[in-house]
């Protein structure tokens, strides 16, 4: 059976990542699908954000079978996404407890 793995972070051109970042971080999580995907993991890249909220996750979480979830750096390491955060960590819980 295939381990599947959402990672939900923060769309890539959101106000809270810095321009000049944003290519490198694209880089980055196109390397690690690929070695995700490479090592026989589902993984798939999930974006939200506060403003845009989580029903699409939501959606996604009840119509496709997960075993973890992965809350990217661009939340987790911002104070200011604490609250979204906790959110995404309730939405995992109620919709695949």
């Amino acid at each position: 059976m295939t381990v599947s793995i959402f990672h939900i972070g923060l769309h890539l051109d959101h106000p809270s990542i810095p321009v000049e970042e944003r290519s490198k971080i694209t880089k980055r999580l196109s390397d690690l699908k690929e070695k995700m995907s490479g090592a026989g993991y589902n993984y798939e890249i999930v974006y939200a954000s506060p403003e845009s909220g989580l029903e699409g996750f939501k959606s996604q979480l009840r119509m496709q079978a997960c075993d973890g979830v992965l809350i990217g750096g661009g939340v987790v390491s911002d104070p200011a996404m604490t609250y979204f955060m906790e959110q995404i960590v309730d939405v995992t819980h109620e919709v695949t407890p």
